[in-house]
């Protein structure tokens, strides 16, 4: 489980890395206006992921207990139920992937290299298309506990991605360049899971299509798909709806103005996730599950306490080195990418700063508001980009998610832990939440101002003042959000051999 999760961390690092690395080159020798273009005809291939319907989450939790049960005829079961309902949507991702093409020239009336973008997104979206009908080697590591095999996988692809991008960038490749290496990419991460899979012990066999457990276990499955749909079209149109929103409006090049901020706080959300996702998430399960509600409440407020607190120091970070990091990284043309971030700030921290709240409603049943309130909040945010960006542009697309996530943040998860646990929502987001994280920013803040004439488009530089915020946060943070028991335990852990 160590060596998964260590192999899981170092994915993520590779990712970011990435990221970071074919940013600025595909900006580069794309234009400001190309690079635009590939995340608009990408943000269009990502309605096209709503057909998975929650299934792959779904399956993977039943061939998971199936697995761990021994059972193989329920393993068998599950993958010839599955499997045929991946092929059927990989077929409905191919047809939705030809009616995409049509609204490009839409969307970009008039402008150079769109039959590059037509033909590249044609090219991604039949390659999204083959991720489903070649989903059950991935599927089947993960129910097998495999993700060091599943990560593997994944860093091979990449990282032969962002080489093989850059080598075709540099050598003029275009857009059309770029689509064929992310495809390519895509396919050589669904022949290593394939590969890698031959070492799990599948069922060999298949039941009969008269089955009768067939029936049955295809209606819990959809069953269980039901609130994932929620959350993955209320996702969708929360982050999708704005970027096409702009490109129709003022054009491909504000996409990628756009883009930029959304991505780095996408990031944050990642390293969050990591942090007091799962973990945290599983050791609630654990409590609940033991009967102690005494104790679970209590690990939920200590809990609260530092992911508040780490929350706002992140996001604090951003606001305060954004400018200079966007300048020195993308260039002076995408300044305007630092208002957008500091419009989206405040929503993002309280998302951040509440992630012990979405793991304590999914432990004790909750989800199901949860999952609504993203759901409605999504179509929420969809329509205020529409109206928002036709009167104040790309700004007010930032405006419009803002204020669904101000929302869903202040008022949404504090009213659904008052109506599941009985939390008072005021004390819960003044004492819970804002105090921590005021108390968490008060000396990092003191030290970047007292830094601030450093704070300047240099890498050199910000590396030192970032390790110089970072250093005060890990300093004062156990005094400042820990209480004497978790002070404890970080002591026992540096200092147990």
């Amino acid at each position: 489980m160590f060596h998964s999760a260590s192999i899981g961390l170092l994915e993520h690092c590779i990712k970011v890395a990435a990221l970071f690395i074919s940013t600025p080159i595909m900006a580069h020798y794309l234009g400001q206006e190309g690079y635009g273009m590939w995340l608009l005809g990408m943000s269009m291939l990502t309605y096209l992921a709503i057909v998975d319907m929650g299934l792959t989450f779904s399956a993977t939790r039943f061939l998971a207990v199936a697995v761990g049960s021994g059972d193989q005829q329920r393993q068998a079961a599950v993958i010839a139920v599955s499997g045929r309902y991946f092929h059927i949507m990989g077929w409905i991702v191919t047809l939705g992937s030809l009616s995409v093409l049509w609204l490009i020239p839409w969307l970009l009336p008039g402008k150079a290299h769109v039959w590059d973008l037509i033909f590249a997104t044609l090219f991604c979206g039949v390659t999204l298309s083959l991720r489903f009908h070649f989903r059950m080697p991935g599927l089947l590591l993960r129910a097998h506990v495999r993700y060091d095999l599943q990560a593997w996988a994944s860093i091979i692809r990449v990282l032969s991605q962002t080489t093989a991008m850059c080598l075709i960038l540099f050598r003029d490749g275009g857009l059309l360049g770029v689509g064929l290496v992310h495809g390519l990419g895509d396919c050589l991460e669904l022949a290593l899971q394939a590969i890698f899979a031959r070492r799990l012990r599948v069922p060999g066999y298949a039941p009969a299509a008269d089955d009768g457990r067939l029936a049955e276990l295809r209606k819990d499955l959809f069953h269980y798909t039901r609130d994932m749909l929620l959350n993955s079209v209320g996702n969708t149109f929360r982050t999708q709806v704005g970027p096409m929103v702009i490109g129709k409006l003022r054009g491909a090049a504000e996409v990628s103005i756009y883009s930029v901020s959304t991505r780095i706080l996408g990031i944050l959300h990642d390293v969050t996730n990591a942090m007091f996702g799962g973990i945290v998430l599983t050791a609630f399960g654990q409590l609940h599950g033991a009967e102690d509600k005494e104790r679970l409440n209590r690990e939920f407020n200590r809990v609260t306490t530092i992911t508040a607190g780490f929350g706002a120091w992140a996001v604090g970070g951003l606001v305060l080195f954004g400018d200079a990091f966007i300048h020195r990284w993308l260039g002076d043309s995408f300044a305007a990418s630092c208002s957008i971030l500091l419009i989206l700030a405040v929503p993002h921290a309280l998302s951040i700063m509440q992630y012990p709240a979405y793991n304590l409603l999914f432990t004790i049943g909750g989800q199901r508001g949860l999952l609504w309130l993203g759901f409605i909040g999504g179509f929420i945010a969809g329509i205020l980009s529409l109206l928002f960006g036709r009167a104040w542009g790309t700004q007010g697309v930032a405006m419009a998610l803002a204020t669904e996530g101000l929302i869903g943040s202040a008022i949404g998860v504090p009213w659904l832990l008052h109506h599941y646990c009985k939390i008072n929502p005021l004390r819960y987001l003044a004492v819970s939440i804002l105090w921590p994280g005021l108390k968490a920013l008060v000396l990092p803040v003191t030290c970047a101002w007292l830094l601030r004439s450093q704070i300047v488009p240099d890498y050199g530089h910000l590396v030192l003042c970032g390790v110089a915020y970072s250093l005060v946060f890990v300093l004062s943070a156990p005094w400042l959000l820990m209480d004497a028991e978790g002070r404890r335990l970080i002591s026992r852990a540096f200092t147990s051999r």
